[in-house]
C-alpha cells in the first residue's frame, strides 16, 4: 500500500532553507516504519525552475517517490 506524506503536513522546521537542500530535510521525516531491511529506491523529482539543475541547492518543494525494488512497489510518495 503507498503512504502518501505531504509537506504542508510536515512540522515547521521542514519549511525551505536557501542554504541546505530541501529534499534531505523532507527525506529525515519518513517515518521510520516505512522501510523494512530491504533495498529501496528514491527517485526525487525537482522542478524545472530548480536551482539544482545549475548547480545550486535544491530550492523547490521536489516530489519523491521510494520504491521497493525486489517488487517495484511505490511505498511512499513526499510531496
Amino acid at each position: 500500500m503507498t503512504k502518501t506524506i505531504y509537506v504542508s503536513d510536515m512540522p515547521a522546521d521542514v519549511a525551505l532553507n536557501p542554504q541546505e537542500h530541501n529534499y534531505n530535510k523532507m527525506l529525515a521525516r519518513v517515518p521510520g516504519d516505512v522501510f523494512s531491511s530491504d533495498v529501496y529506491a528514491t527517485h526525487i523529482a525537482h522542478d524545472n525552475w530548480c536551482e539544482i539543475f545549475r548547480h545550486g541547492n535544491c530550492n523547490c518543494t521536489p516530489e519523491i517517490t521510494i520504491e521497493h525494488l525486489a517488487t517495484h512497489k511505490i511505498v511512499l510518495i513526499l510531496k
